[in-house]
């Protein structure tokens, strides 16, 4: 398993100094990079900046919009920048099973549509995806109601342990369906928002096992609004 970086951790450093940012991601000793935007550059840039560093784009978080209606752009800036991974990271909550239903059916065409551009297609998980649903939960709907061969999970495991479920047994659940994971701890504390890895309450040893043995590929650190200095944080966990 690879340990990679969801740059959406540092954008507010990289909004300072993008090339300087990046520069401190493979002094940390990160190879792998995970993208969030562009931040206003071409992709040609990112790409010789990125080979100067050493770094290696492992995917990339995109709107469903990005896939549905821009996908032409979107397969170029893959080409260029060498990673055949997309990911929707966030969809609305939706309140009825059928809507979770029809989700599921909305990101299998989704995903279809990558394949056939030879791209990789992922949903990634908040919370709101495991409200209980009289037994099961949007999560569960989406995946049932998708292929494997069109949608795969980036189960972020703090939010499904933020849910009240456990990490390791959603990544057996999903084995060969989650190459990617995202990997942020939970705080003891009564918010239980997210901190380091290895700073918080989840068990790490049971984790990392099952990873280990259910195909997990990546594991991609990350921290939505770190306290300390972005940098730091990545560098910590």
């Amino acid at each position: 398993m690879k340990v990679g970086v969801q740059l959406y951790t540092i954008r507010r450093t990289m909004e300072e100094d993008l090339w300087g940012a990046l520069e401190k991601v493979a002094k940390i000793g990160y190879r792998h990079v995970e993208l969030a935007g562009l931040h206003d550059r071409p992709a040609e840039e990112w790409a010789s900046n990125l080979d100067r560093l050493g770094l290696t784009v492992l995917g990339a978080h995109v709107s469903i919009e990005q896939v549905e209606d821009g996908l032409d752009e979107l397969k170029e800036n893959a080409q260029t920048l060498k990673f055949n991974r997309v990911i929707v990271p966030w969809m609305p909550e939706e309140t009825t099973k059928a809507g979770w239903i029809e989700l599921g059916r909305r990101l299998d065409a989704a995903g279809a549509k990558c394949a056939e551009a030879e791209l990789d297609f992922y949903y990634h998980n908040h919370a709101h995806e495991l409200n209980d649903l009289n037994g099961t939960t949007g999560l569960e709907l989406i995946f049932k109601n998708s292929s494997a061969a069109n949608v795969q999970a980036e189960l972020d495991l703090y939010w499904l342990e933020k849910a009240g479920h456990n990490a390791s047994e959603w990544i057996q659940k999903m084995a060969g369906r989650t190459p990617l994971t995202h990997f942020k701890d939970m705080e003891n504390t009564a918010e239980q928002s997210d901190t380091e890895v290895g700073d918080g309450v989840m068990d790490w040893d049971d984790i990392i096992d099952s990873c280990r043995t259910c195909g997990v590929e990546y594991a991609v650190v990350e921290h939505d609004d770190p306290v300390i200095d972005p940098i730091e944080s990545i560098r910590r966990s």
